[in-house]
């Protein structure tokens, strides 16, 4: 093999893995971005159950809120790690 052919042969290698690379963080971003919309719901519900959280709010209630509130953090890592 010549050395054009293998620099040919480097090149298409490449630019095959740029386009799949491309292609899987354009879904990766797609992917993201649907995680960052379902967490953001999720944290404007938190946000309405904590200004009804009070001191007669039941204990149910404010484990319910606190575990929102952990799982939306978790998520935030996870997301944040994701796109790192």
């Amino acid at each position: 093999m010549s050395f054009q052919t293998e620099l040919e042969t480097l090149k298409a290698n490449i630019v095959q893995q740029r386009d799949e690379l491309q292609l899987q963080l354009g879904l990766a971003k797609l992917e993201a971005r649907d995680e960052w919309h379902e967490i953001e719901a999720k944290v404007g519900h938190f946000m309405n159950q904590l200004e009804e959280v009070g001191e007669e709010t039941t204990d149910e209630v404010k484990r319910g809120a606190h575990q929102l509130g952990t799982e939306i953090k978790q998520a935030y890592e996870k997301l944040k790690a994701s796109v790192q």
